[in-house]
């Protein structure tokens, strides 16, 4: 013979057959965790294009660039000092606590 025969223990022999078969469950674990996070659904994005004021240079007035849109879309009430998300809120919780109370 002219190649030699490399005869291993069985304990190596079990050893080698464990790990294929541990790199098999890792594999198959692998596939079915990326499987199961591919998700379908539409997303929304984190950052609202709508709420940039794109009429203003942002190396001019960043904040009006960053904010403007929004500030449109949600001027000011007279009555309040500061107009932020948490108010908006604030208010939608009201009307929907209200609308509860009264049984619509």
């Amino acid at each position: 013979m002219s190649e030699r025969a490399v005869l291993l223990p069985k304990a190596a022999l079990s050893c080698l057959k464990q790990r294929t078969q541990m790199k098999k469950v890792i594999l198959f674990a692998t596939l079915a965790c990326m499987m199961s996070c591919n998700d379908k659904t539409a997303k929304t994005p984190a950052i609202d294009p709508s709420n940039f004021d794109l009429s203003v240079a942002p190396n001019e007035d960043f904040y009006q660039y960053a904010t403007g849109g929004w500030q449109a879309k949600n001027p000011l009430k007279p009555e309040f000092a500061r107009y932020g998300a948490f108010d908006v809120l604030r208010e939608n919780n009201e009307v929907r606590i209200n609308d509860l109370f009264q049984g619509r």
